[in-house]
């Protein structure tokens, strides 16, 4: 007889959870699910947000992959990033690895700070404070160059210069959620395992090559997916500095998604079928990142 009135509190606080996460069931329904599917169904139509709606079937596709020289541009500007973000991830672990390191427990806690205090900082104010420092005349470095009388060449205007331009704000590279995970990484190496190989003689920087980044390797490999993911998505950055110029010499896919979409005359179907196109890279990113988390606890 007791166990039908147990029965039915576990029932009626099963309902009760439900409900709790309901509302967040219906946000993700309405703001994500929703969306996506609309961006699916309109990537095969000609549609332009207001009247124009007409069905055509793969031709957004079609013109993506074979008469869109643009979408092929901004994937070639993207493996330059690719590079950019192996670089800065590498700065990071280094970084991460020397504030770890320090032995004045106080001096440690103030450095990691400073690294951590940017993170308030609105992105948009470091990349509008960036533009600023690479405006050609009246620029930081333009002032800097020329008061060593040589010319500073426009970073931003200049083919060969602009992807490494926009790779480089927020040099070093450090504050930020990546140099948290990195620093935590590093002090969740045993200490006696660096002890003995100090004592077999080990350098410094073999320990660091051999041992520390071969145990915080699990840590990296998700930072690096995160990050692939993060340049496919990217568009902002390059928005805000250059438009994608000159000559769409910094253009990314993202970028070319959001112009698409916001110019004169919208394309939003073609945006969709772009969209789709990076969602099913992210996808299949995801399912690589989910694979390395499997073997870390494999």
């Amino acid at each position: 007889m007791k166990k039908k009135p147990q029965g039915k509190l576990a029932k009626r606080q099963s309902i009760y959870a439900y409900m709790f996460i309901l509302p967040a069931f219906v946000f993700l329904f309405v703001f994500l699910f929703m969306p996506m599917a609309t961006a699916v169904i309109k990537s095969f139509y000609r549609y332009d947000g207001m009247k124009l709606n007409t069905f055509i079937g793969l031709d957004n596709y079609k013109d993506l992959f074979f008469n869109d020289p643009v979408f092929w541009k901004s994937m070639q500007n993207l493996l330059v990033y690719f590079i950019g973000l192996f670089v800065c991830l590498f700065c990071q672990i280094v970084v991460a690895r020397f504030v770890e390191g320090i032995k004045r427990q106080k001096l440690q806690n103030l450095v990691r700070s400073v690294f951590v205090i940017p993170v308030v900082v609105p992105g948009i104010v470091i990349l509008l404070m960036w533009k600023f420092i690479y405006y050609p005349e009246i620029g930081v470095i333009s002032r800097i160059v020329s008061s060593w009388g040589m010319q500073s060449p426009n970073f931003l205007g200049n083919p060969t210069w602009v992807n490494i331009a926009i790779i480089f704000v927020g040099f070093p590279w450090i504050a930020g959620t990546n140099f948290l995970i990195l620093y935590s990484a590093f002090q969740g190496v045993d200490r006696s395992i660096i002890e003995s190989a100090e004592v077999s003689g080990a350098s410094a920087v073999r320990i660091f090559f051999s041992i520390e980044l071969p145990l915080i390797l699990p840590q990296i490999k998700v930072l690096l997916i995160f990050g692939i993911i993060g340049l496919m998505q990217q568009y902002e950055k390059n928005l805000i500095l250059t438009n994608g110029g000159p000559n769409n010499a910094s253009v990314l896919p993202g970028l070319h998604m959001y112009q698409s979409a916001f110019k004169a005359s919208p394309e939003m179907g073609y945006a969709c079928a772009i969209s789709v196109v990076l969602f099913i890279i992210t996808m299949i990113l995801s399912v690589i990142t989910s694979k390395l988390k499997e073997d870390k606890d494999a």
